[in-house]
């Protein structure tokens, strides 16, 4: 009951425009809390309706009503609590699927059109953290036809390529000692992280860790206790010993280094001319070949780098950007975004491109784009990593500005303007 309490307040502050941004990331993530939820999601998408023009839009005006539907949900709410014993086939139900069950009986009475342009408010309000079209405009609310869905990874199906050759698929291994190579033991530990245990050694042997599309992500301890989380399609090279001089590692895809410091030592990471050296720090590299820019995004520490003629170096909260042009330093990046992908969700800026937002959606889904004419447009918010394709996909055809399909591995992306 609180939690409904909560939304409805939330919902009240949208018609008043009173919602922070923090306000708006809070309704999409109650959307996104359960699957009961997705009743909503459906209910936004089987309206088919247009939204209202913004321009002249005055949510005041059916105020009345809406605190009427609402109000008739908290009475629903009420009962379906002094009715705990009753079976899940009555006419009112428990929990989080009153809510749109008492919209959808709503719906089929004289509210119609009141509900109408109630769940359109709301789509309004949940959409400004998930997509932000420019220029603005009214848009039909899009469906999926999900035929087909794809589950978000469940296993690590990464491979480490010893310097050998041989390969070593790290879902086969029992946790442990999984290999010992030049007195450095691999283990794997009980939750799939893996570490390389350092004793003498003299040798300069590389390993490789690769991360395949479709992959939960790996965490690497080196053997100079630097921490290195592995994002899907990403590959490091990597020394199975560090012996004197600069350490050095390899990235190609997506990575969050937390490097162990020591004296003396430097830490340089290499992709291609790139090189980002290092003394103790936190920071993320997104490097992928499909991506027109690299990014570096510094947490903590100091990084300098050194691209070509570009060379700069980053403090805490600024990011790197470098592509052909050159190199452009953000001061003030948001690092909550770079970082995302390792706290389980994605997250995007008010200005991301959709097939930016689809290139993750492909790796981390092991899934193939398909664009059906000329595509465009910018999205902002943060989507769930733990959910199936067609939930992450809905969440965008809510805006109106995009339909998915799902055909086998494919996902067919079409703009509806």
């Amino acid at each position: 009951m609180a939690q409904n309490t909560s939304i409805d307040d939330l919902l009240r502050r949208y018609l008043d425009d009173r919602l922070t941004p923090a306000e708006y990331e809070q309704l999409l993530e109650w959307l996104q809390q359960k699957p009961e939820n997705d009743s909503w999601v459906e209910l936004l998408s089987e309206l088919g309706m247009e939204r209202p023009a913004e321009d002249g839009y005055d949510p005041g005006r059916w105020q009345p009503m809406i605190e009427a539907i609402l109000r008739q949900q908290q009475q629903l709410h009420a009962e379906d609590e002094g009715r705990a014993d009753e079976t899940s086939n009555t006419s009112t139900q428990q929990g989080p699927k009153a809510g749109p069950q008492a919209v959808v009986r709503l719906l089929k009475r004289r509210w119609l059109s009141v509900a109408a342009v109630f769940m359109m408010a709301i789509a309004a309000g949940v959409l400004y953290a998930v997509i932000k079209r420019q220029p603005a405009a009214p848009a039909i609310i899009a469906k999926t036809t999900p035929l087909q869905d794809v589950a978000p990874p469940s296993t690590r199906n990464a491979v480490i390529t010893l310097s050998n050759g041989q390969k070593i698929v790290l879902d086969s291994c029992k946790p442990g000692v999984i290999h010992t190579q030049d007195n450095v033991d691999i283990v794997k530990a009980q939750d799939g992280q893996i570490s390389y245990k350092s004793g003498p050694s003299s040798g300069m042997a590389y390993n490789s860790l690769y991360v395949p599309a479709g992959s939960k992500i790996v965490n690497i301890t080196l053997s100079d206790g630097s921490r290195v989380w592995l994002n899907s399609a990403s590959t490091l090279k990597y020394p199975v010993a560090f012996n004197g001089g600069d350490r050095k590692v390899e990235i190609n895809g997506e990575a969050y280094f937390e490097i162990a410091h020591r004296e003396g030592q430097t830490f340089k990471v290499q992709k291609g001319d790139l090189c980002i050296t290092v003394l103790g720090t936190h920071f993320n590299v997104n490097s992928y070949d499909d991506d027109p820019a690299i990014k570096v995004t510094l947490l903590q520490g100091a990084v300098k780098i050194d691209k070509g003629k570009a060379a700069g170096i980053l403090r805490p909260g600024q990011q790197a950007t470098l592509s052909s042009s050159g190199m452009a330093i953000i001061p003030n990046a948001d690092v909550d975004e770079a970082i995302a992908w390792k706290d389980g969700k994605f997250q995007f800026g008010e200005a991301t491109d959709i097939k930016a937002i689809m290139r993750q959606l492909a790796r981390w889904y092991n899934i193939k784009v398909i664009y059906n004419g000329n595509v465009t447009g910018n999205v902002g918010g943060a989507i769930a990593r733990d959910i199936p394709v067609s939930r992450a996909l809905k969440m965008l055809a809510m805006t109106g500005a995009f339909s998915f399909q799902i055909q086998d591995n494919n996902v067919i992306v079409k703009d509806v303007k």
